[in-house]
């Protein structure tokens, strides 16, 4: 890990937690949902990048009372297992985006960081930047890295239709849509 220069800002990579299932019949263990896990690849290779340590929040959202193991732990062995980074933080009280953000920030910052690098997908950073600059109250400097869903092309009607990619893209874009309305 890279020493921190005079002046320099402390930085975070800090992931978003997206859902995790009780049980993946591949592993016999608990999994992340396929949204959580690319999520944490990407912050798991932007952390190595820049030599910055990894944290990740997540808990039980209020849509998953079925789970019996909150996300962050299972985040927590993805992370060292598969992506061989270990995450400094954890949290996994959370519920909703806006209590990320008031969970996550002050283990942050005990910890000295300034800059937090958020990791989420490109649909839900509006709502998790909103999240995380009001829990902030002016303490940080919130850099996106949004990460899936984007295309090399423009979007078309056509990709918004019934199929295997378009209904899933519409189920989380009024997903997001509503939850920005709610403010969580």
């Amino acid at each position: 890990m890279k020493t921190q220069a005079k002046g320099e800002r402390k930085v975070a990579v800090l992931v978003l937690g997206g859902g995790a299932r009780n049980l993946s019949p591949e592993y016999h263990a608990p999994a992340l949902k396929p949204i959580t896990e690319e999520r944490l690849r990407y912050g798991a290779w932007v952390a190595k990048t820049i030599q910055a340590p990894l944290g990740f929040s997540g808990g039980i959202g209020w849509g998953a009372a079925h789970l019996r193991i909150a996300e962050a732990v299972v985040a927590h062995e993805s992370a060292q297992n598969t992506y061989g980074v270990p995450l400094r933080w954890s949290e996994s009280r959370s519920r909703d985006t806006r209590e990320n953000a008031e969970l996550t920030l002050p283990m942050l910052q005990a910890d000295g960081v300034q800059t937090v690098i958020l990791v989420t997908h490109d649909l839900h950073m509006r709502r998790a930047m909103r999240a995380f600059s009001k829990a902030a109250t002016g303490q940080f400097t919130f850099i996106a890295a949004p990460v899936g869903l984007r295309r090399e092309t423009e979007f078309s009607w056509q990709d918004w239709c019934p199929s295997e990619e378009g209904l899933p893209r519409v189920r989380y874009a009024v997903y997001e849509w509503l939850g920005l309305l709610a403010g969580h």
